[in-house]
């Protein structure tokens, strides 16, 4: 059932995609869209990169409403094993505005741990485009 909240998010992505749409390229490519809170995932079909049996690529998330510690998007960079459905943040990119823009704040991540996110969510929908372009 399409409720007046869902419809709302829905014309409110797609009215900010469009005057987004000289920011996001053709190499971005539409993941997910989280409906309650309004995000959006995009992957980077250019940067996908195959290794071993794992893959290798750019995530982008857009913020519906600014983060606490000041953020709008960040851009992640992820290790995939696509047999297993699971990633590893690599590194993560911090930006004041939307799809990257404004300031940015570099920041590695040094820790091992492998994410596995449980199906229907917006991280299992980037998972899953992921392998398949591949």
């Amino acid at each position: 059932m399409i409720t007046a909240r869902n419809f709302l998010v829905f014309f409110s992505f797609i009215f900010n995609q469009s005057l987004f749409s000289v920011e996001l390229d053709d190499k971005w490519k539409l993941a997910s869209i989280d409906v309650e809170l309004g995000d959006s995932y995009y992957i980077d079909l250019e940067s996908i990169k195959s290794k071993n049996g794992s893959i290798y690529v750019w995530v982008m998330q857009n913020f519906e409403k600014t983060k606490i510690e000041g953020f709008r998007s960040t851009k992640s960079y992820w290790l995939i094993e696509c047999d297993l459905m699971r990633n590893k943040f690599l590194q993560f990119i911090f930006y004041e505005k939307s799809f990257g823009g404004g300031a940015a704040e570099y920041t590695p991540l040094p820790n091992d741990d492998w994410y596995y996110f449980p199906p229907e969510t917006s991280g299992h929908y980037v998972l899953k485009l992921a392998c398949e372009s591949i």
